[in-house]
């Protein structure tokens, strides 16, 4: 297993919808909106336009209205798609926003769209340490054994892919709490 972005930090769980995931989450947006590689991909540019600090600051305000106490889920692990290589960032994204750590498999597959965001995260580890720390990267195959040691800790999995894929993923042990998202 291959991790993509060190962490200097161990992760923590963080508050919902804390002000430094905000302040991440628009550092990330303003780098992908201002890059000009980026104004090239589609899938980076819309990335960058959906976090802008107006829609953040409007989907925040919306979830603190609300009459409920939010809390992290915990450790939530995203097995992402191979055929687009942006769209996992959007739960990654909201997941972090909502406090909890995250650890992202990449597919060997990604592209270049994929590699450039990297760059971007990359280039916000050490301004943001906690929230490098929440939102991992990784390259392995389905099958690594420290992947494997990695889900039995997992409180949550977003899973993507085809049918016989979400079957043969939900075939991976954790724990009985872990939550499914597909």
């Amino acid at each position: 297993m291959q991790l993509l972005n060190p962490a200097t930090t161990a992760p923590t769980l963080q508050a919902a919808f804390s002000q430094g995931a905000q302040d991440y989450i628009q550092a990330l947006s303003a780098r992908l909106l201002a890059d000009p590689l980026c104004r090239t991909m589609p899938d980076l540019l819309a990335l960058g336009f959906w976090f802008r600090r107006q829609k953040l600051t409007a989907l925040v305000q919306k979830y603190q209205a609300m009459p409920y106490q939010f809390k992290p889920l915990g450790r939530v692990y995203h097995n992402t798609p191979a055929n687009v290589d942006s769209l996992f960032m959007y739960p990654a994204l909201l997941s972090l926003l909502c406090g909890n750590s995250n650890l992202l498999r990449l597919s060997s597959r990604a592209g270049q769209s994929a590699q450039v965001l990297l760059t971007h995260i990359n280039a916000l580890a050490e301004q943001y340490p906690e929230q490098n720390a929440a939102l991992q990267f990784v390259l392995a195959p389905h099958n690594d054994t420290d992947l494997a040691r990695q889900l039995t800790q997992m409180d949550g999995r977003v899973l993507w892919g085809s049918d016989a894929a979400i079957i043969t993923q939900r075939q991976q042990p954790v724990p009985a709490h872990c939550r499914d998202l597909i």
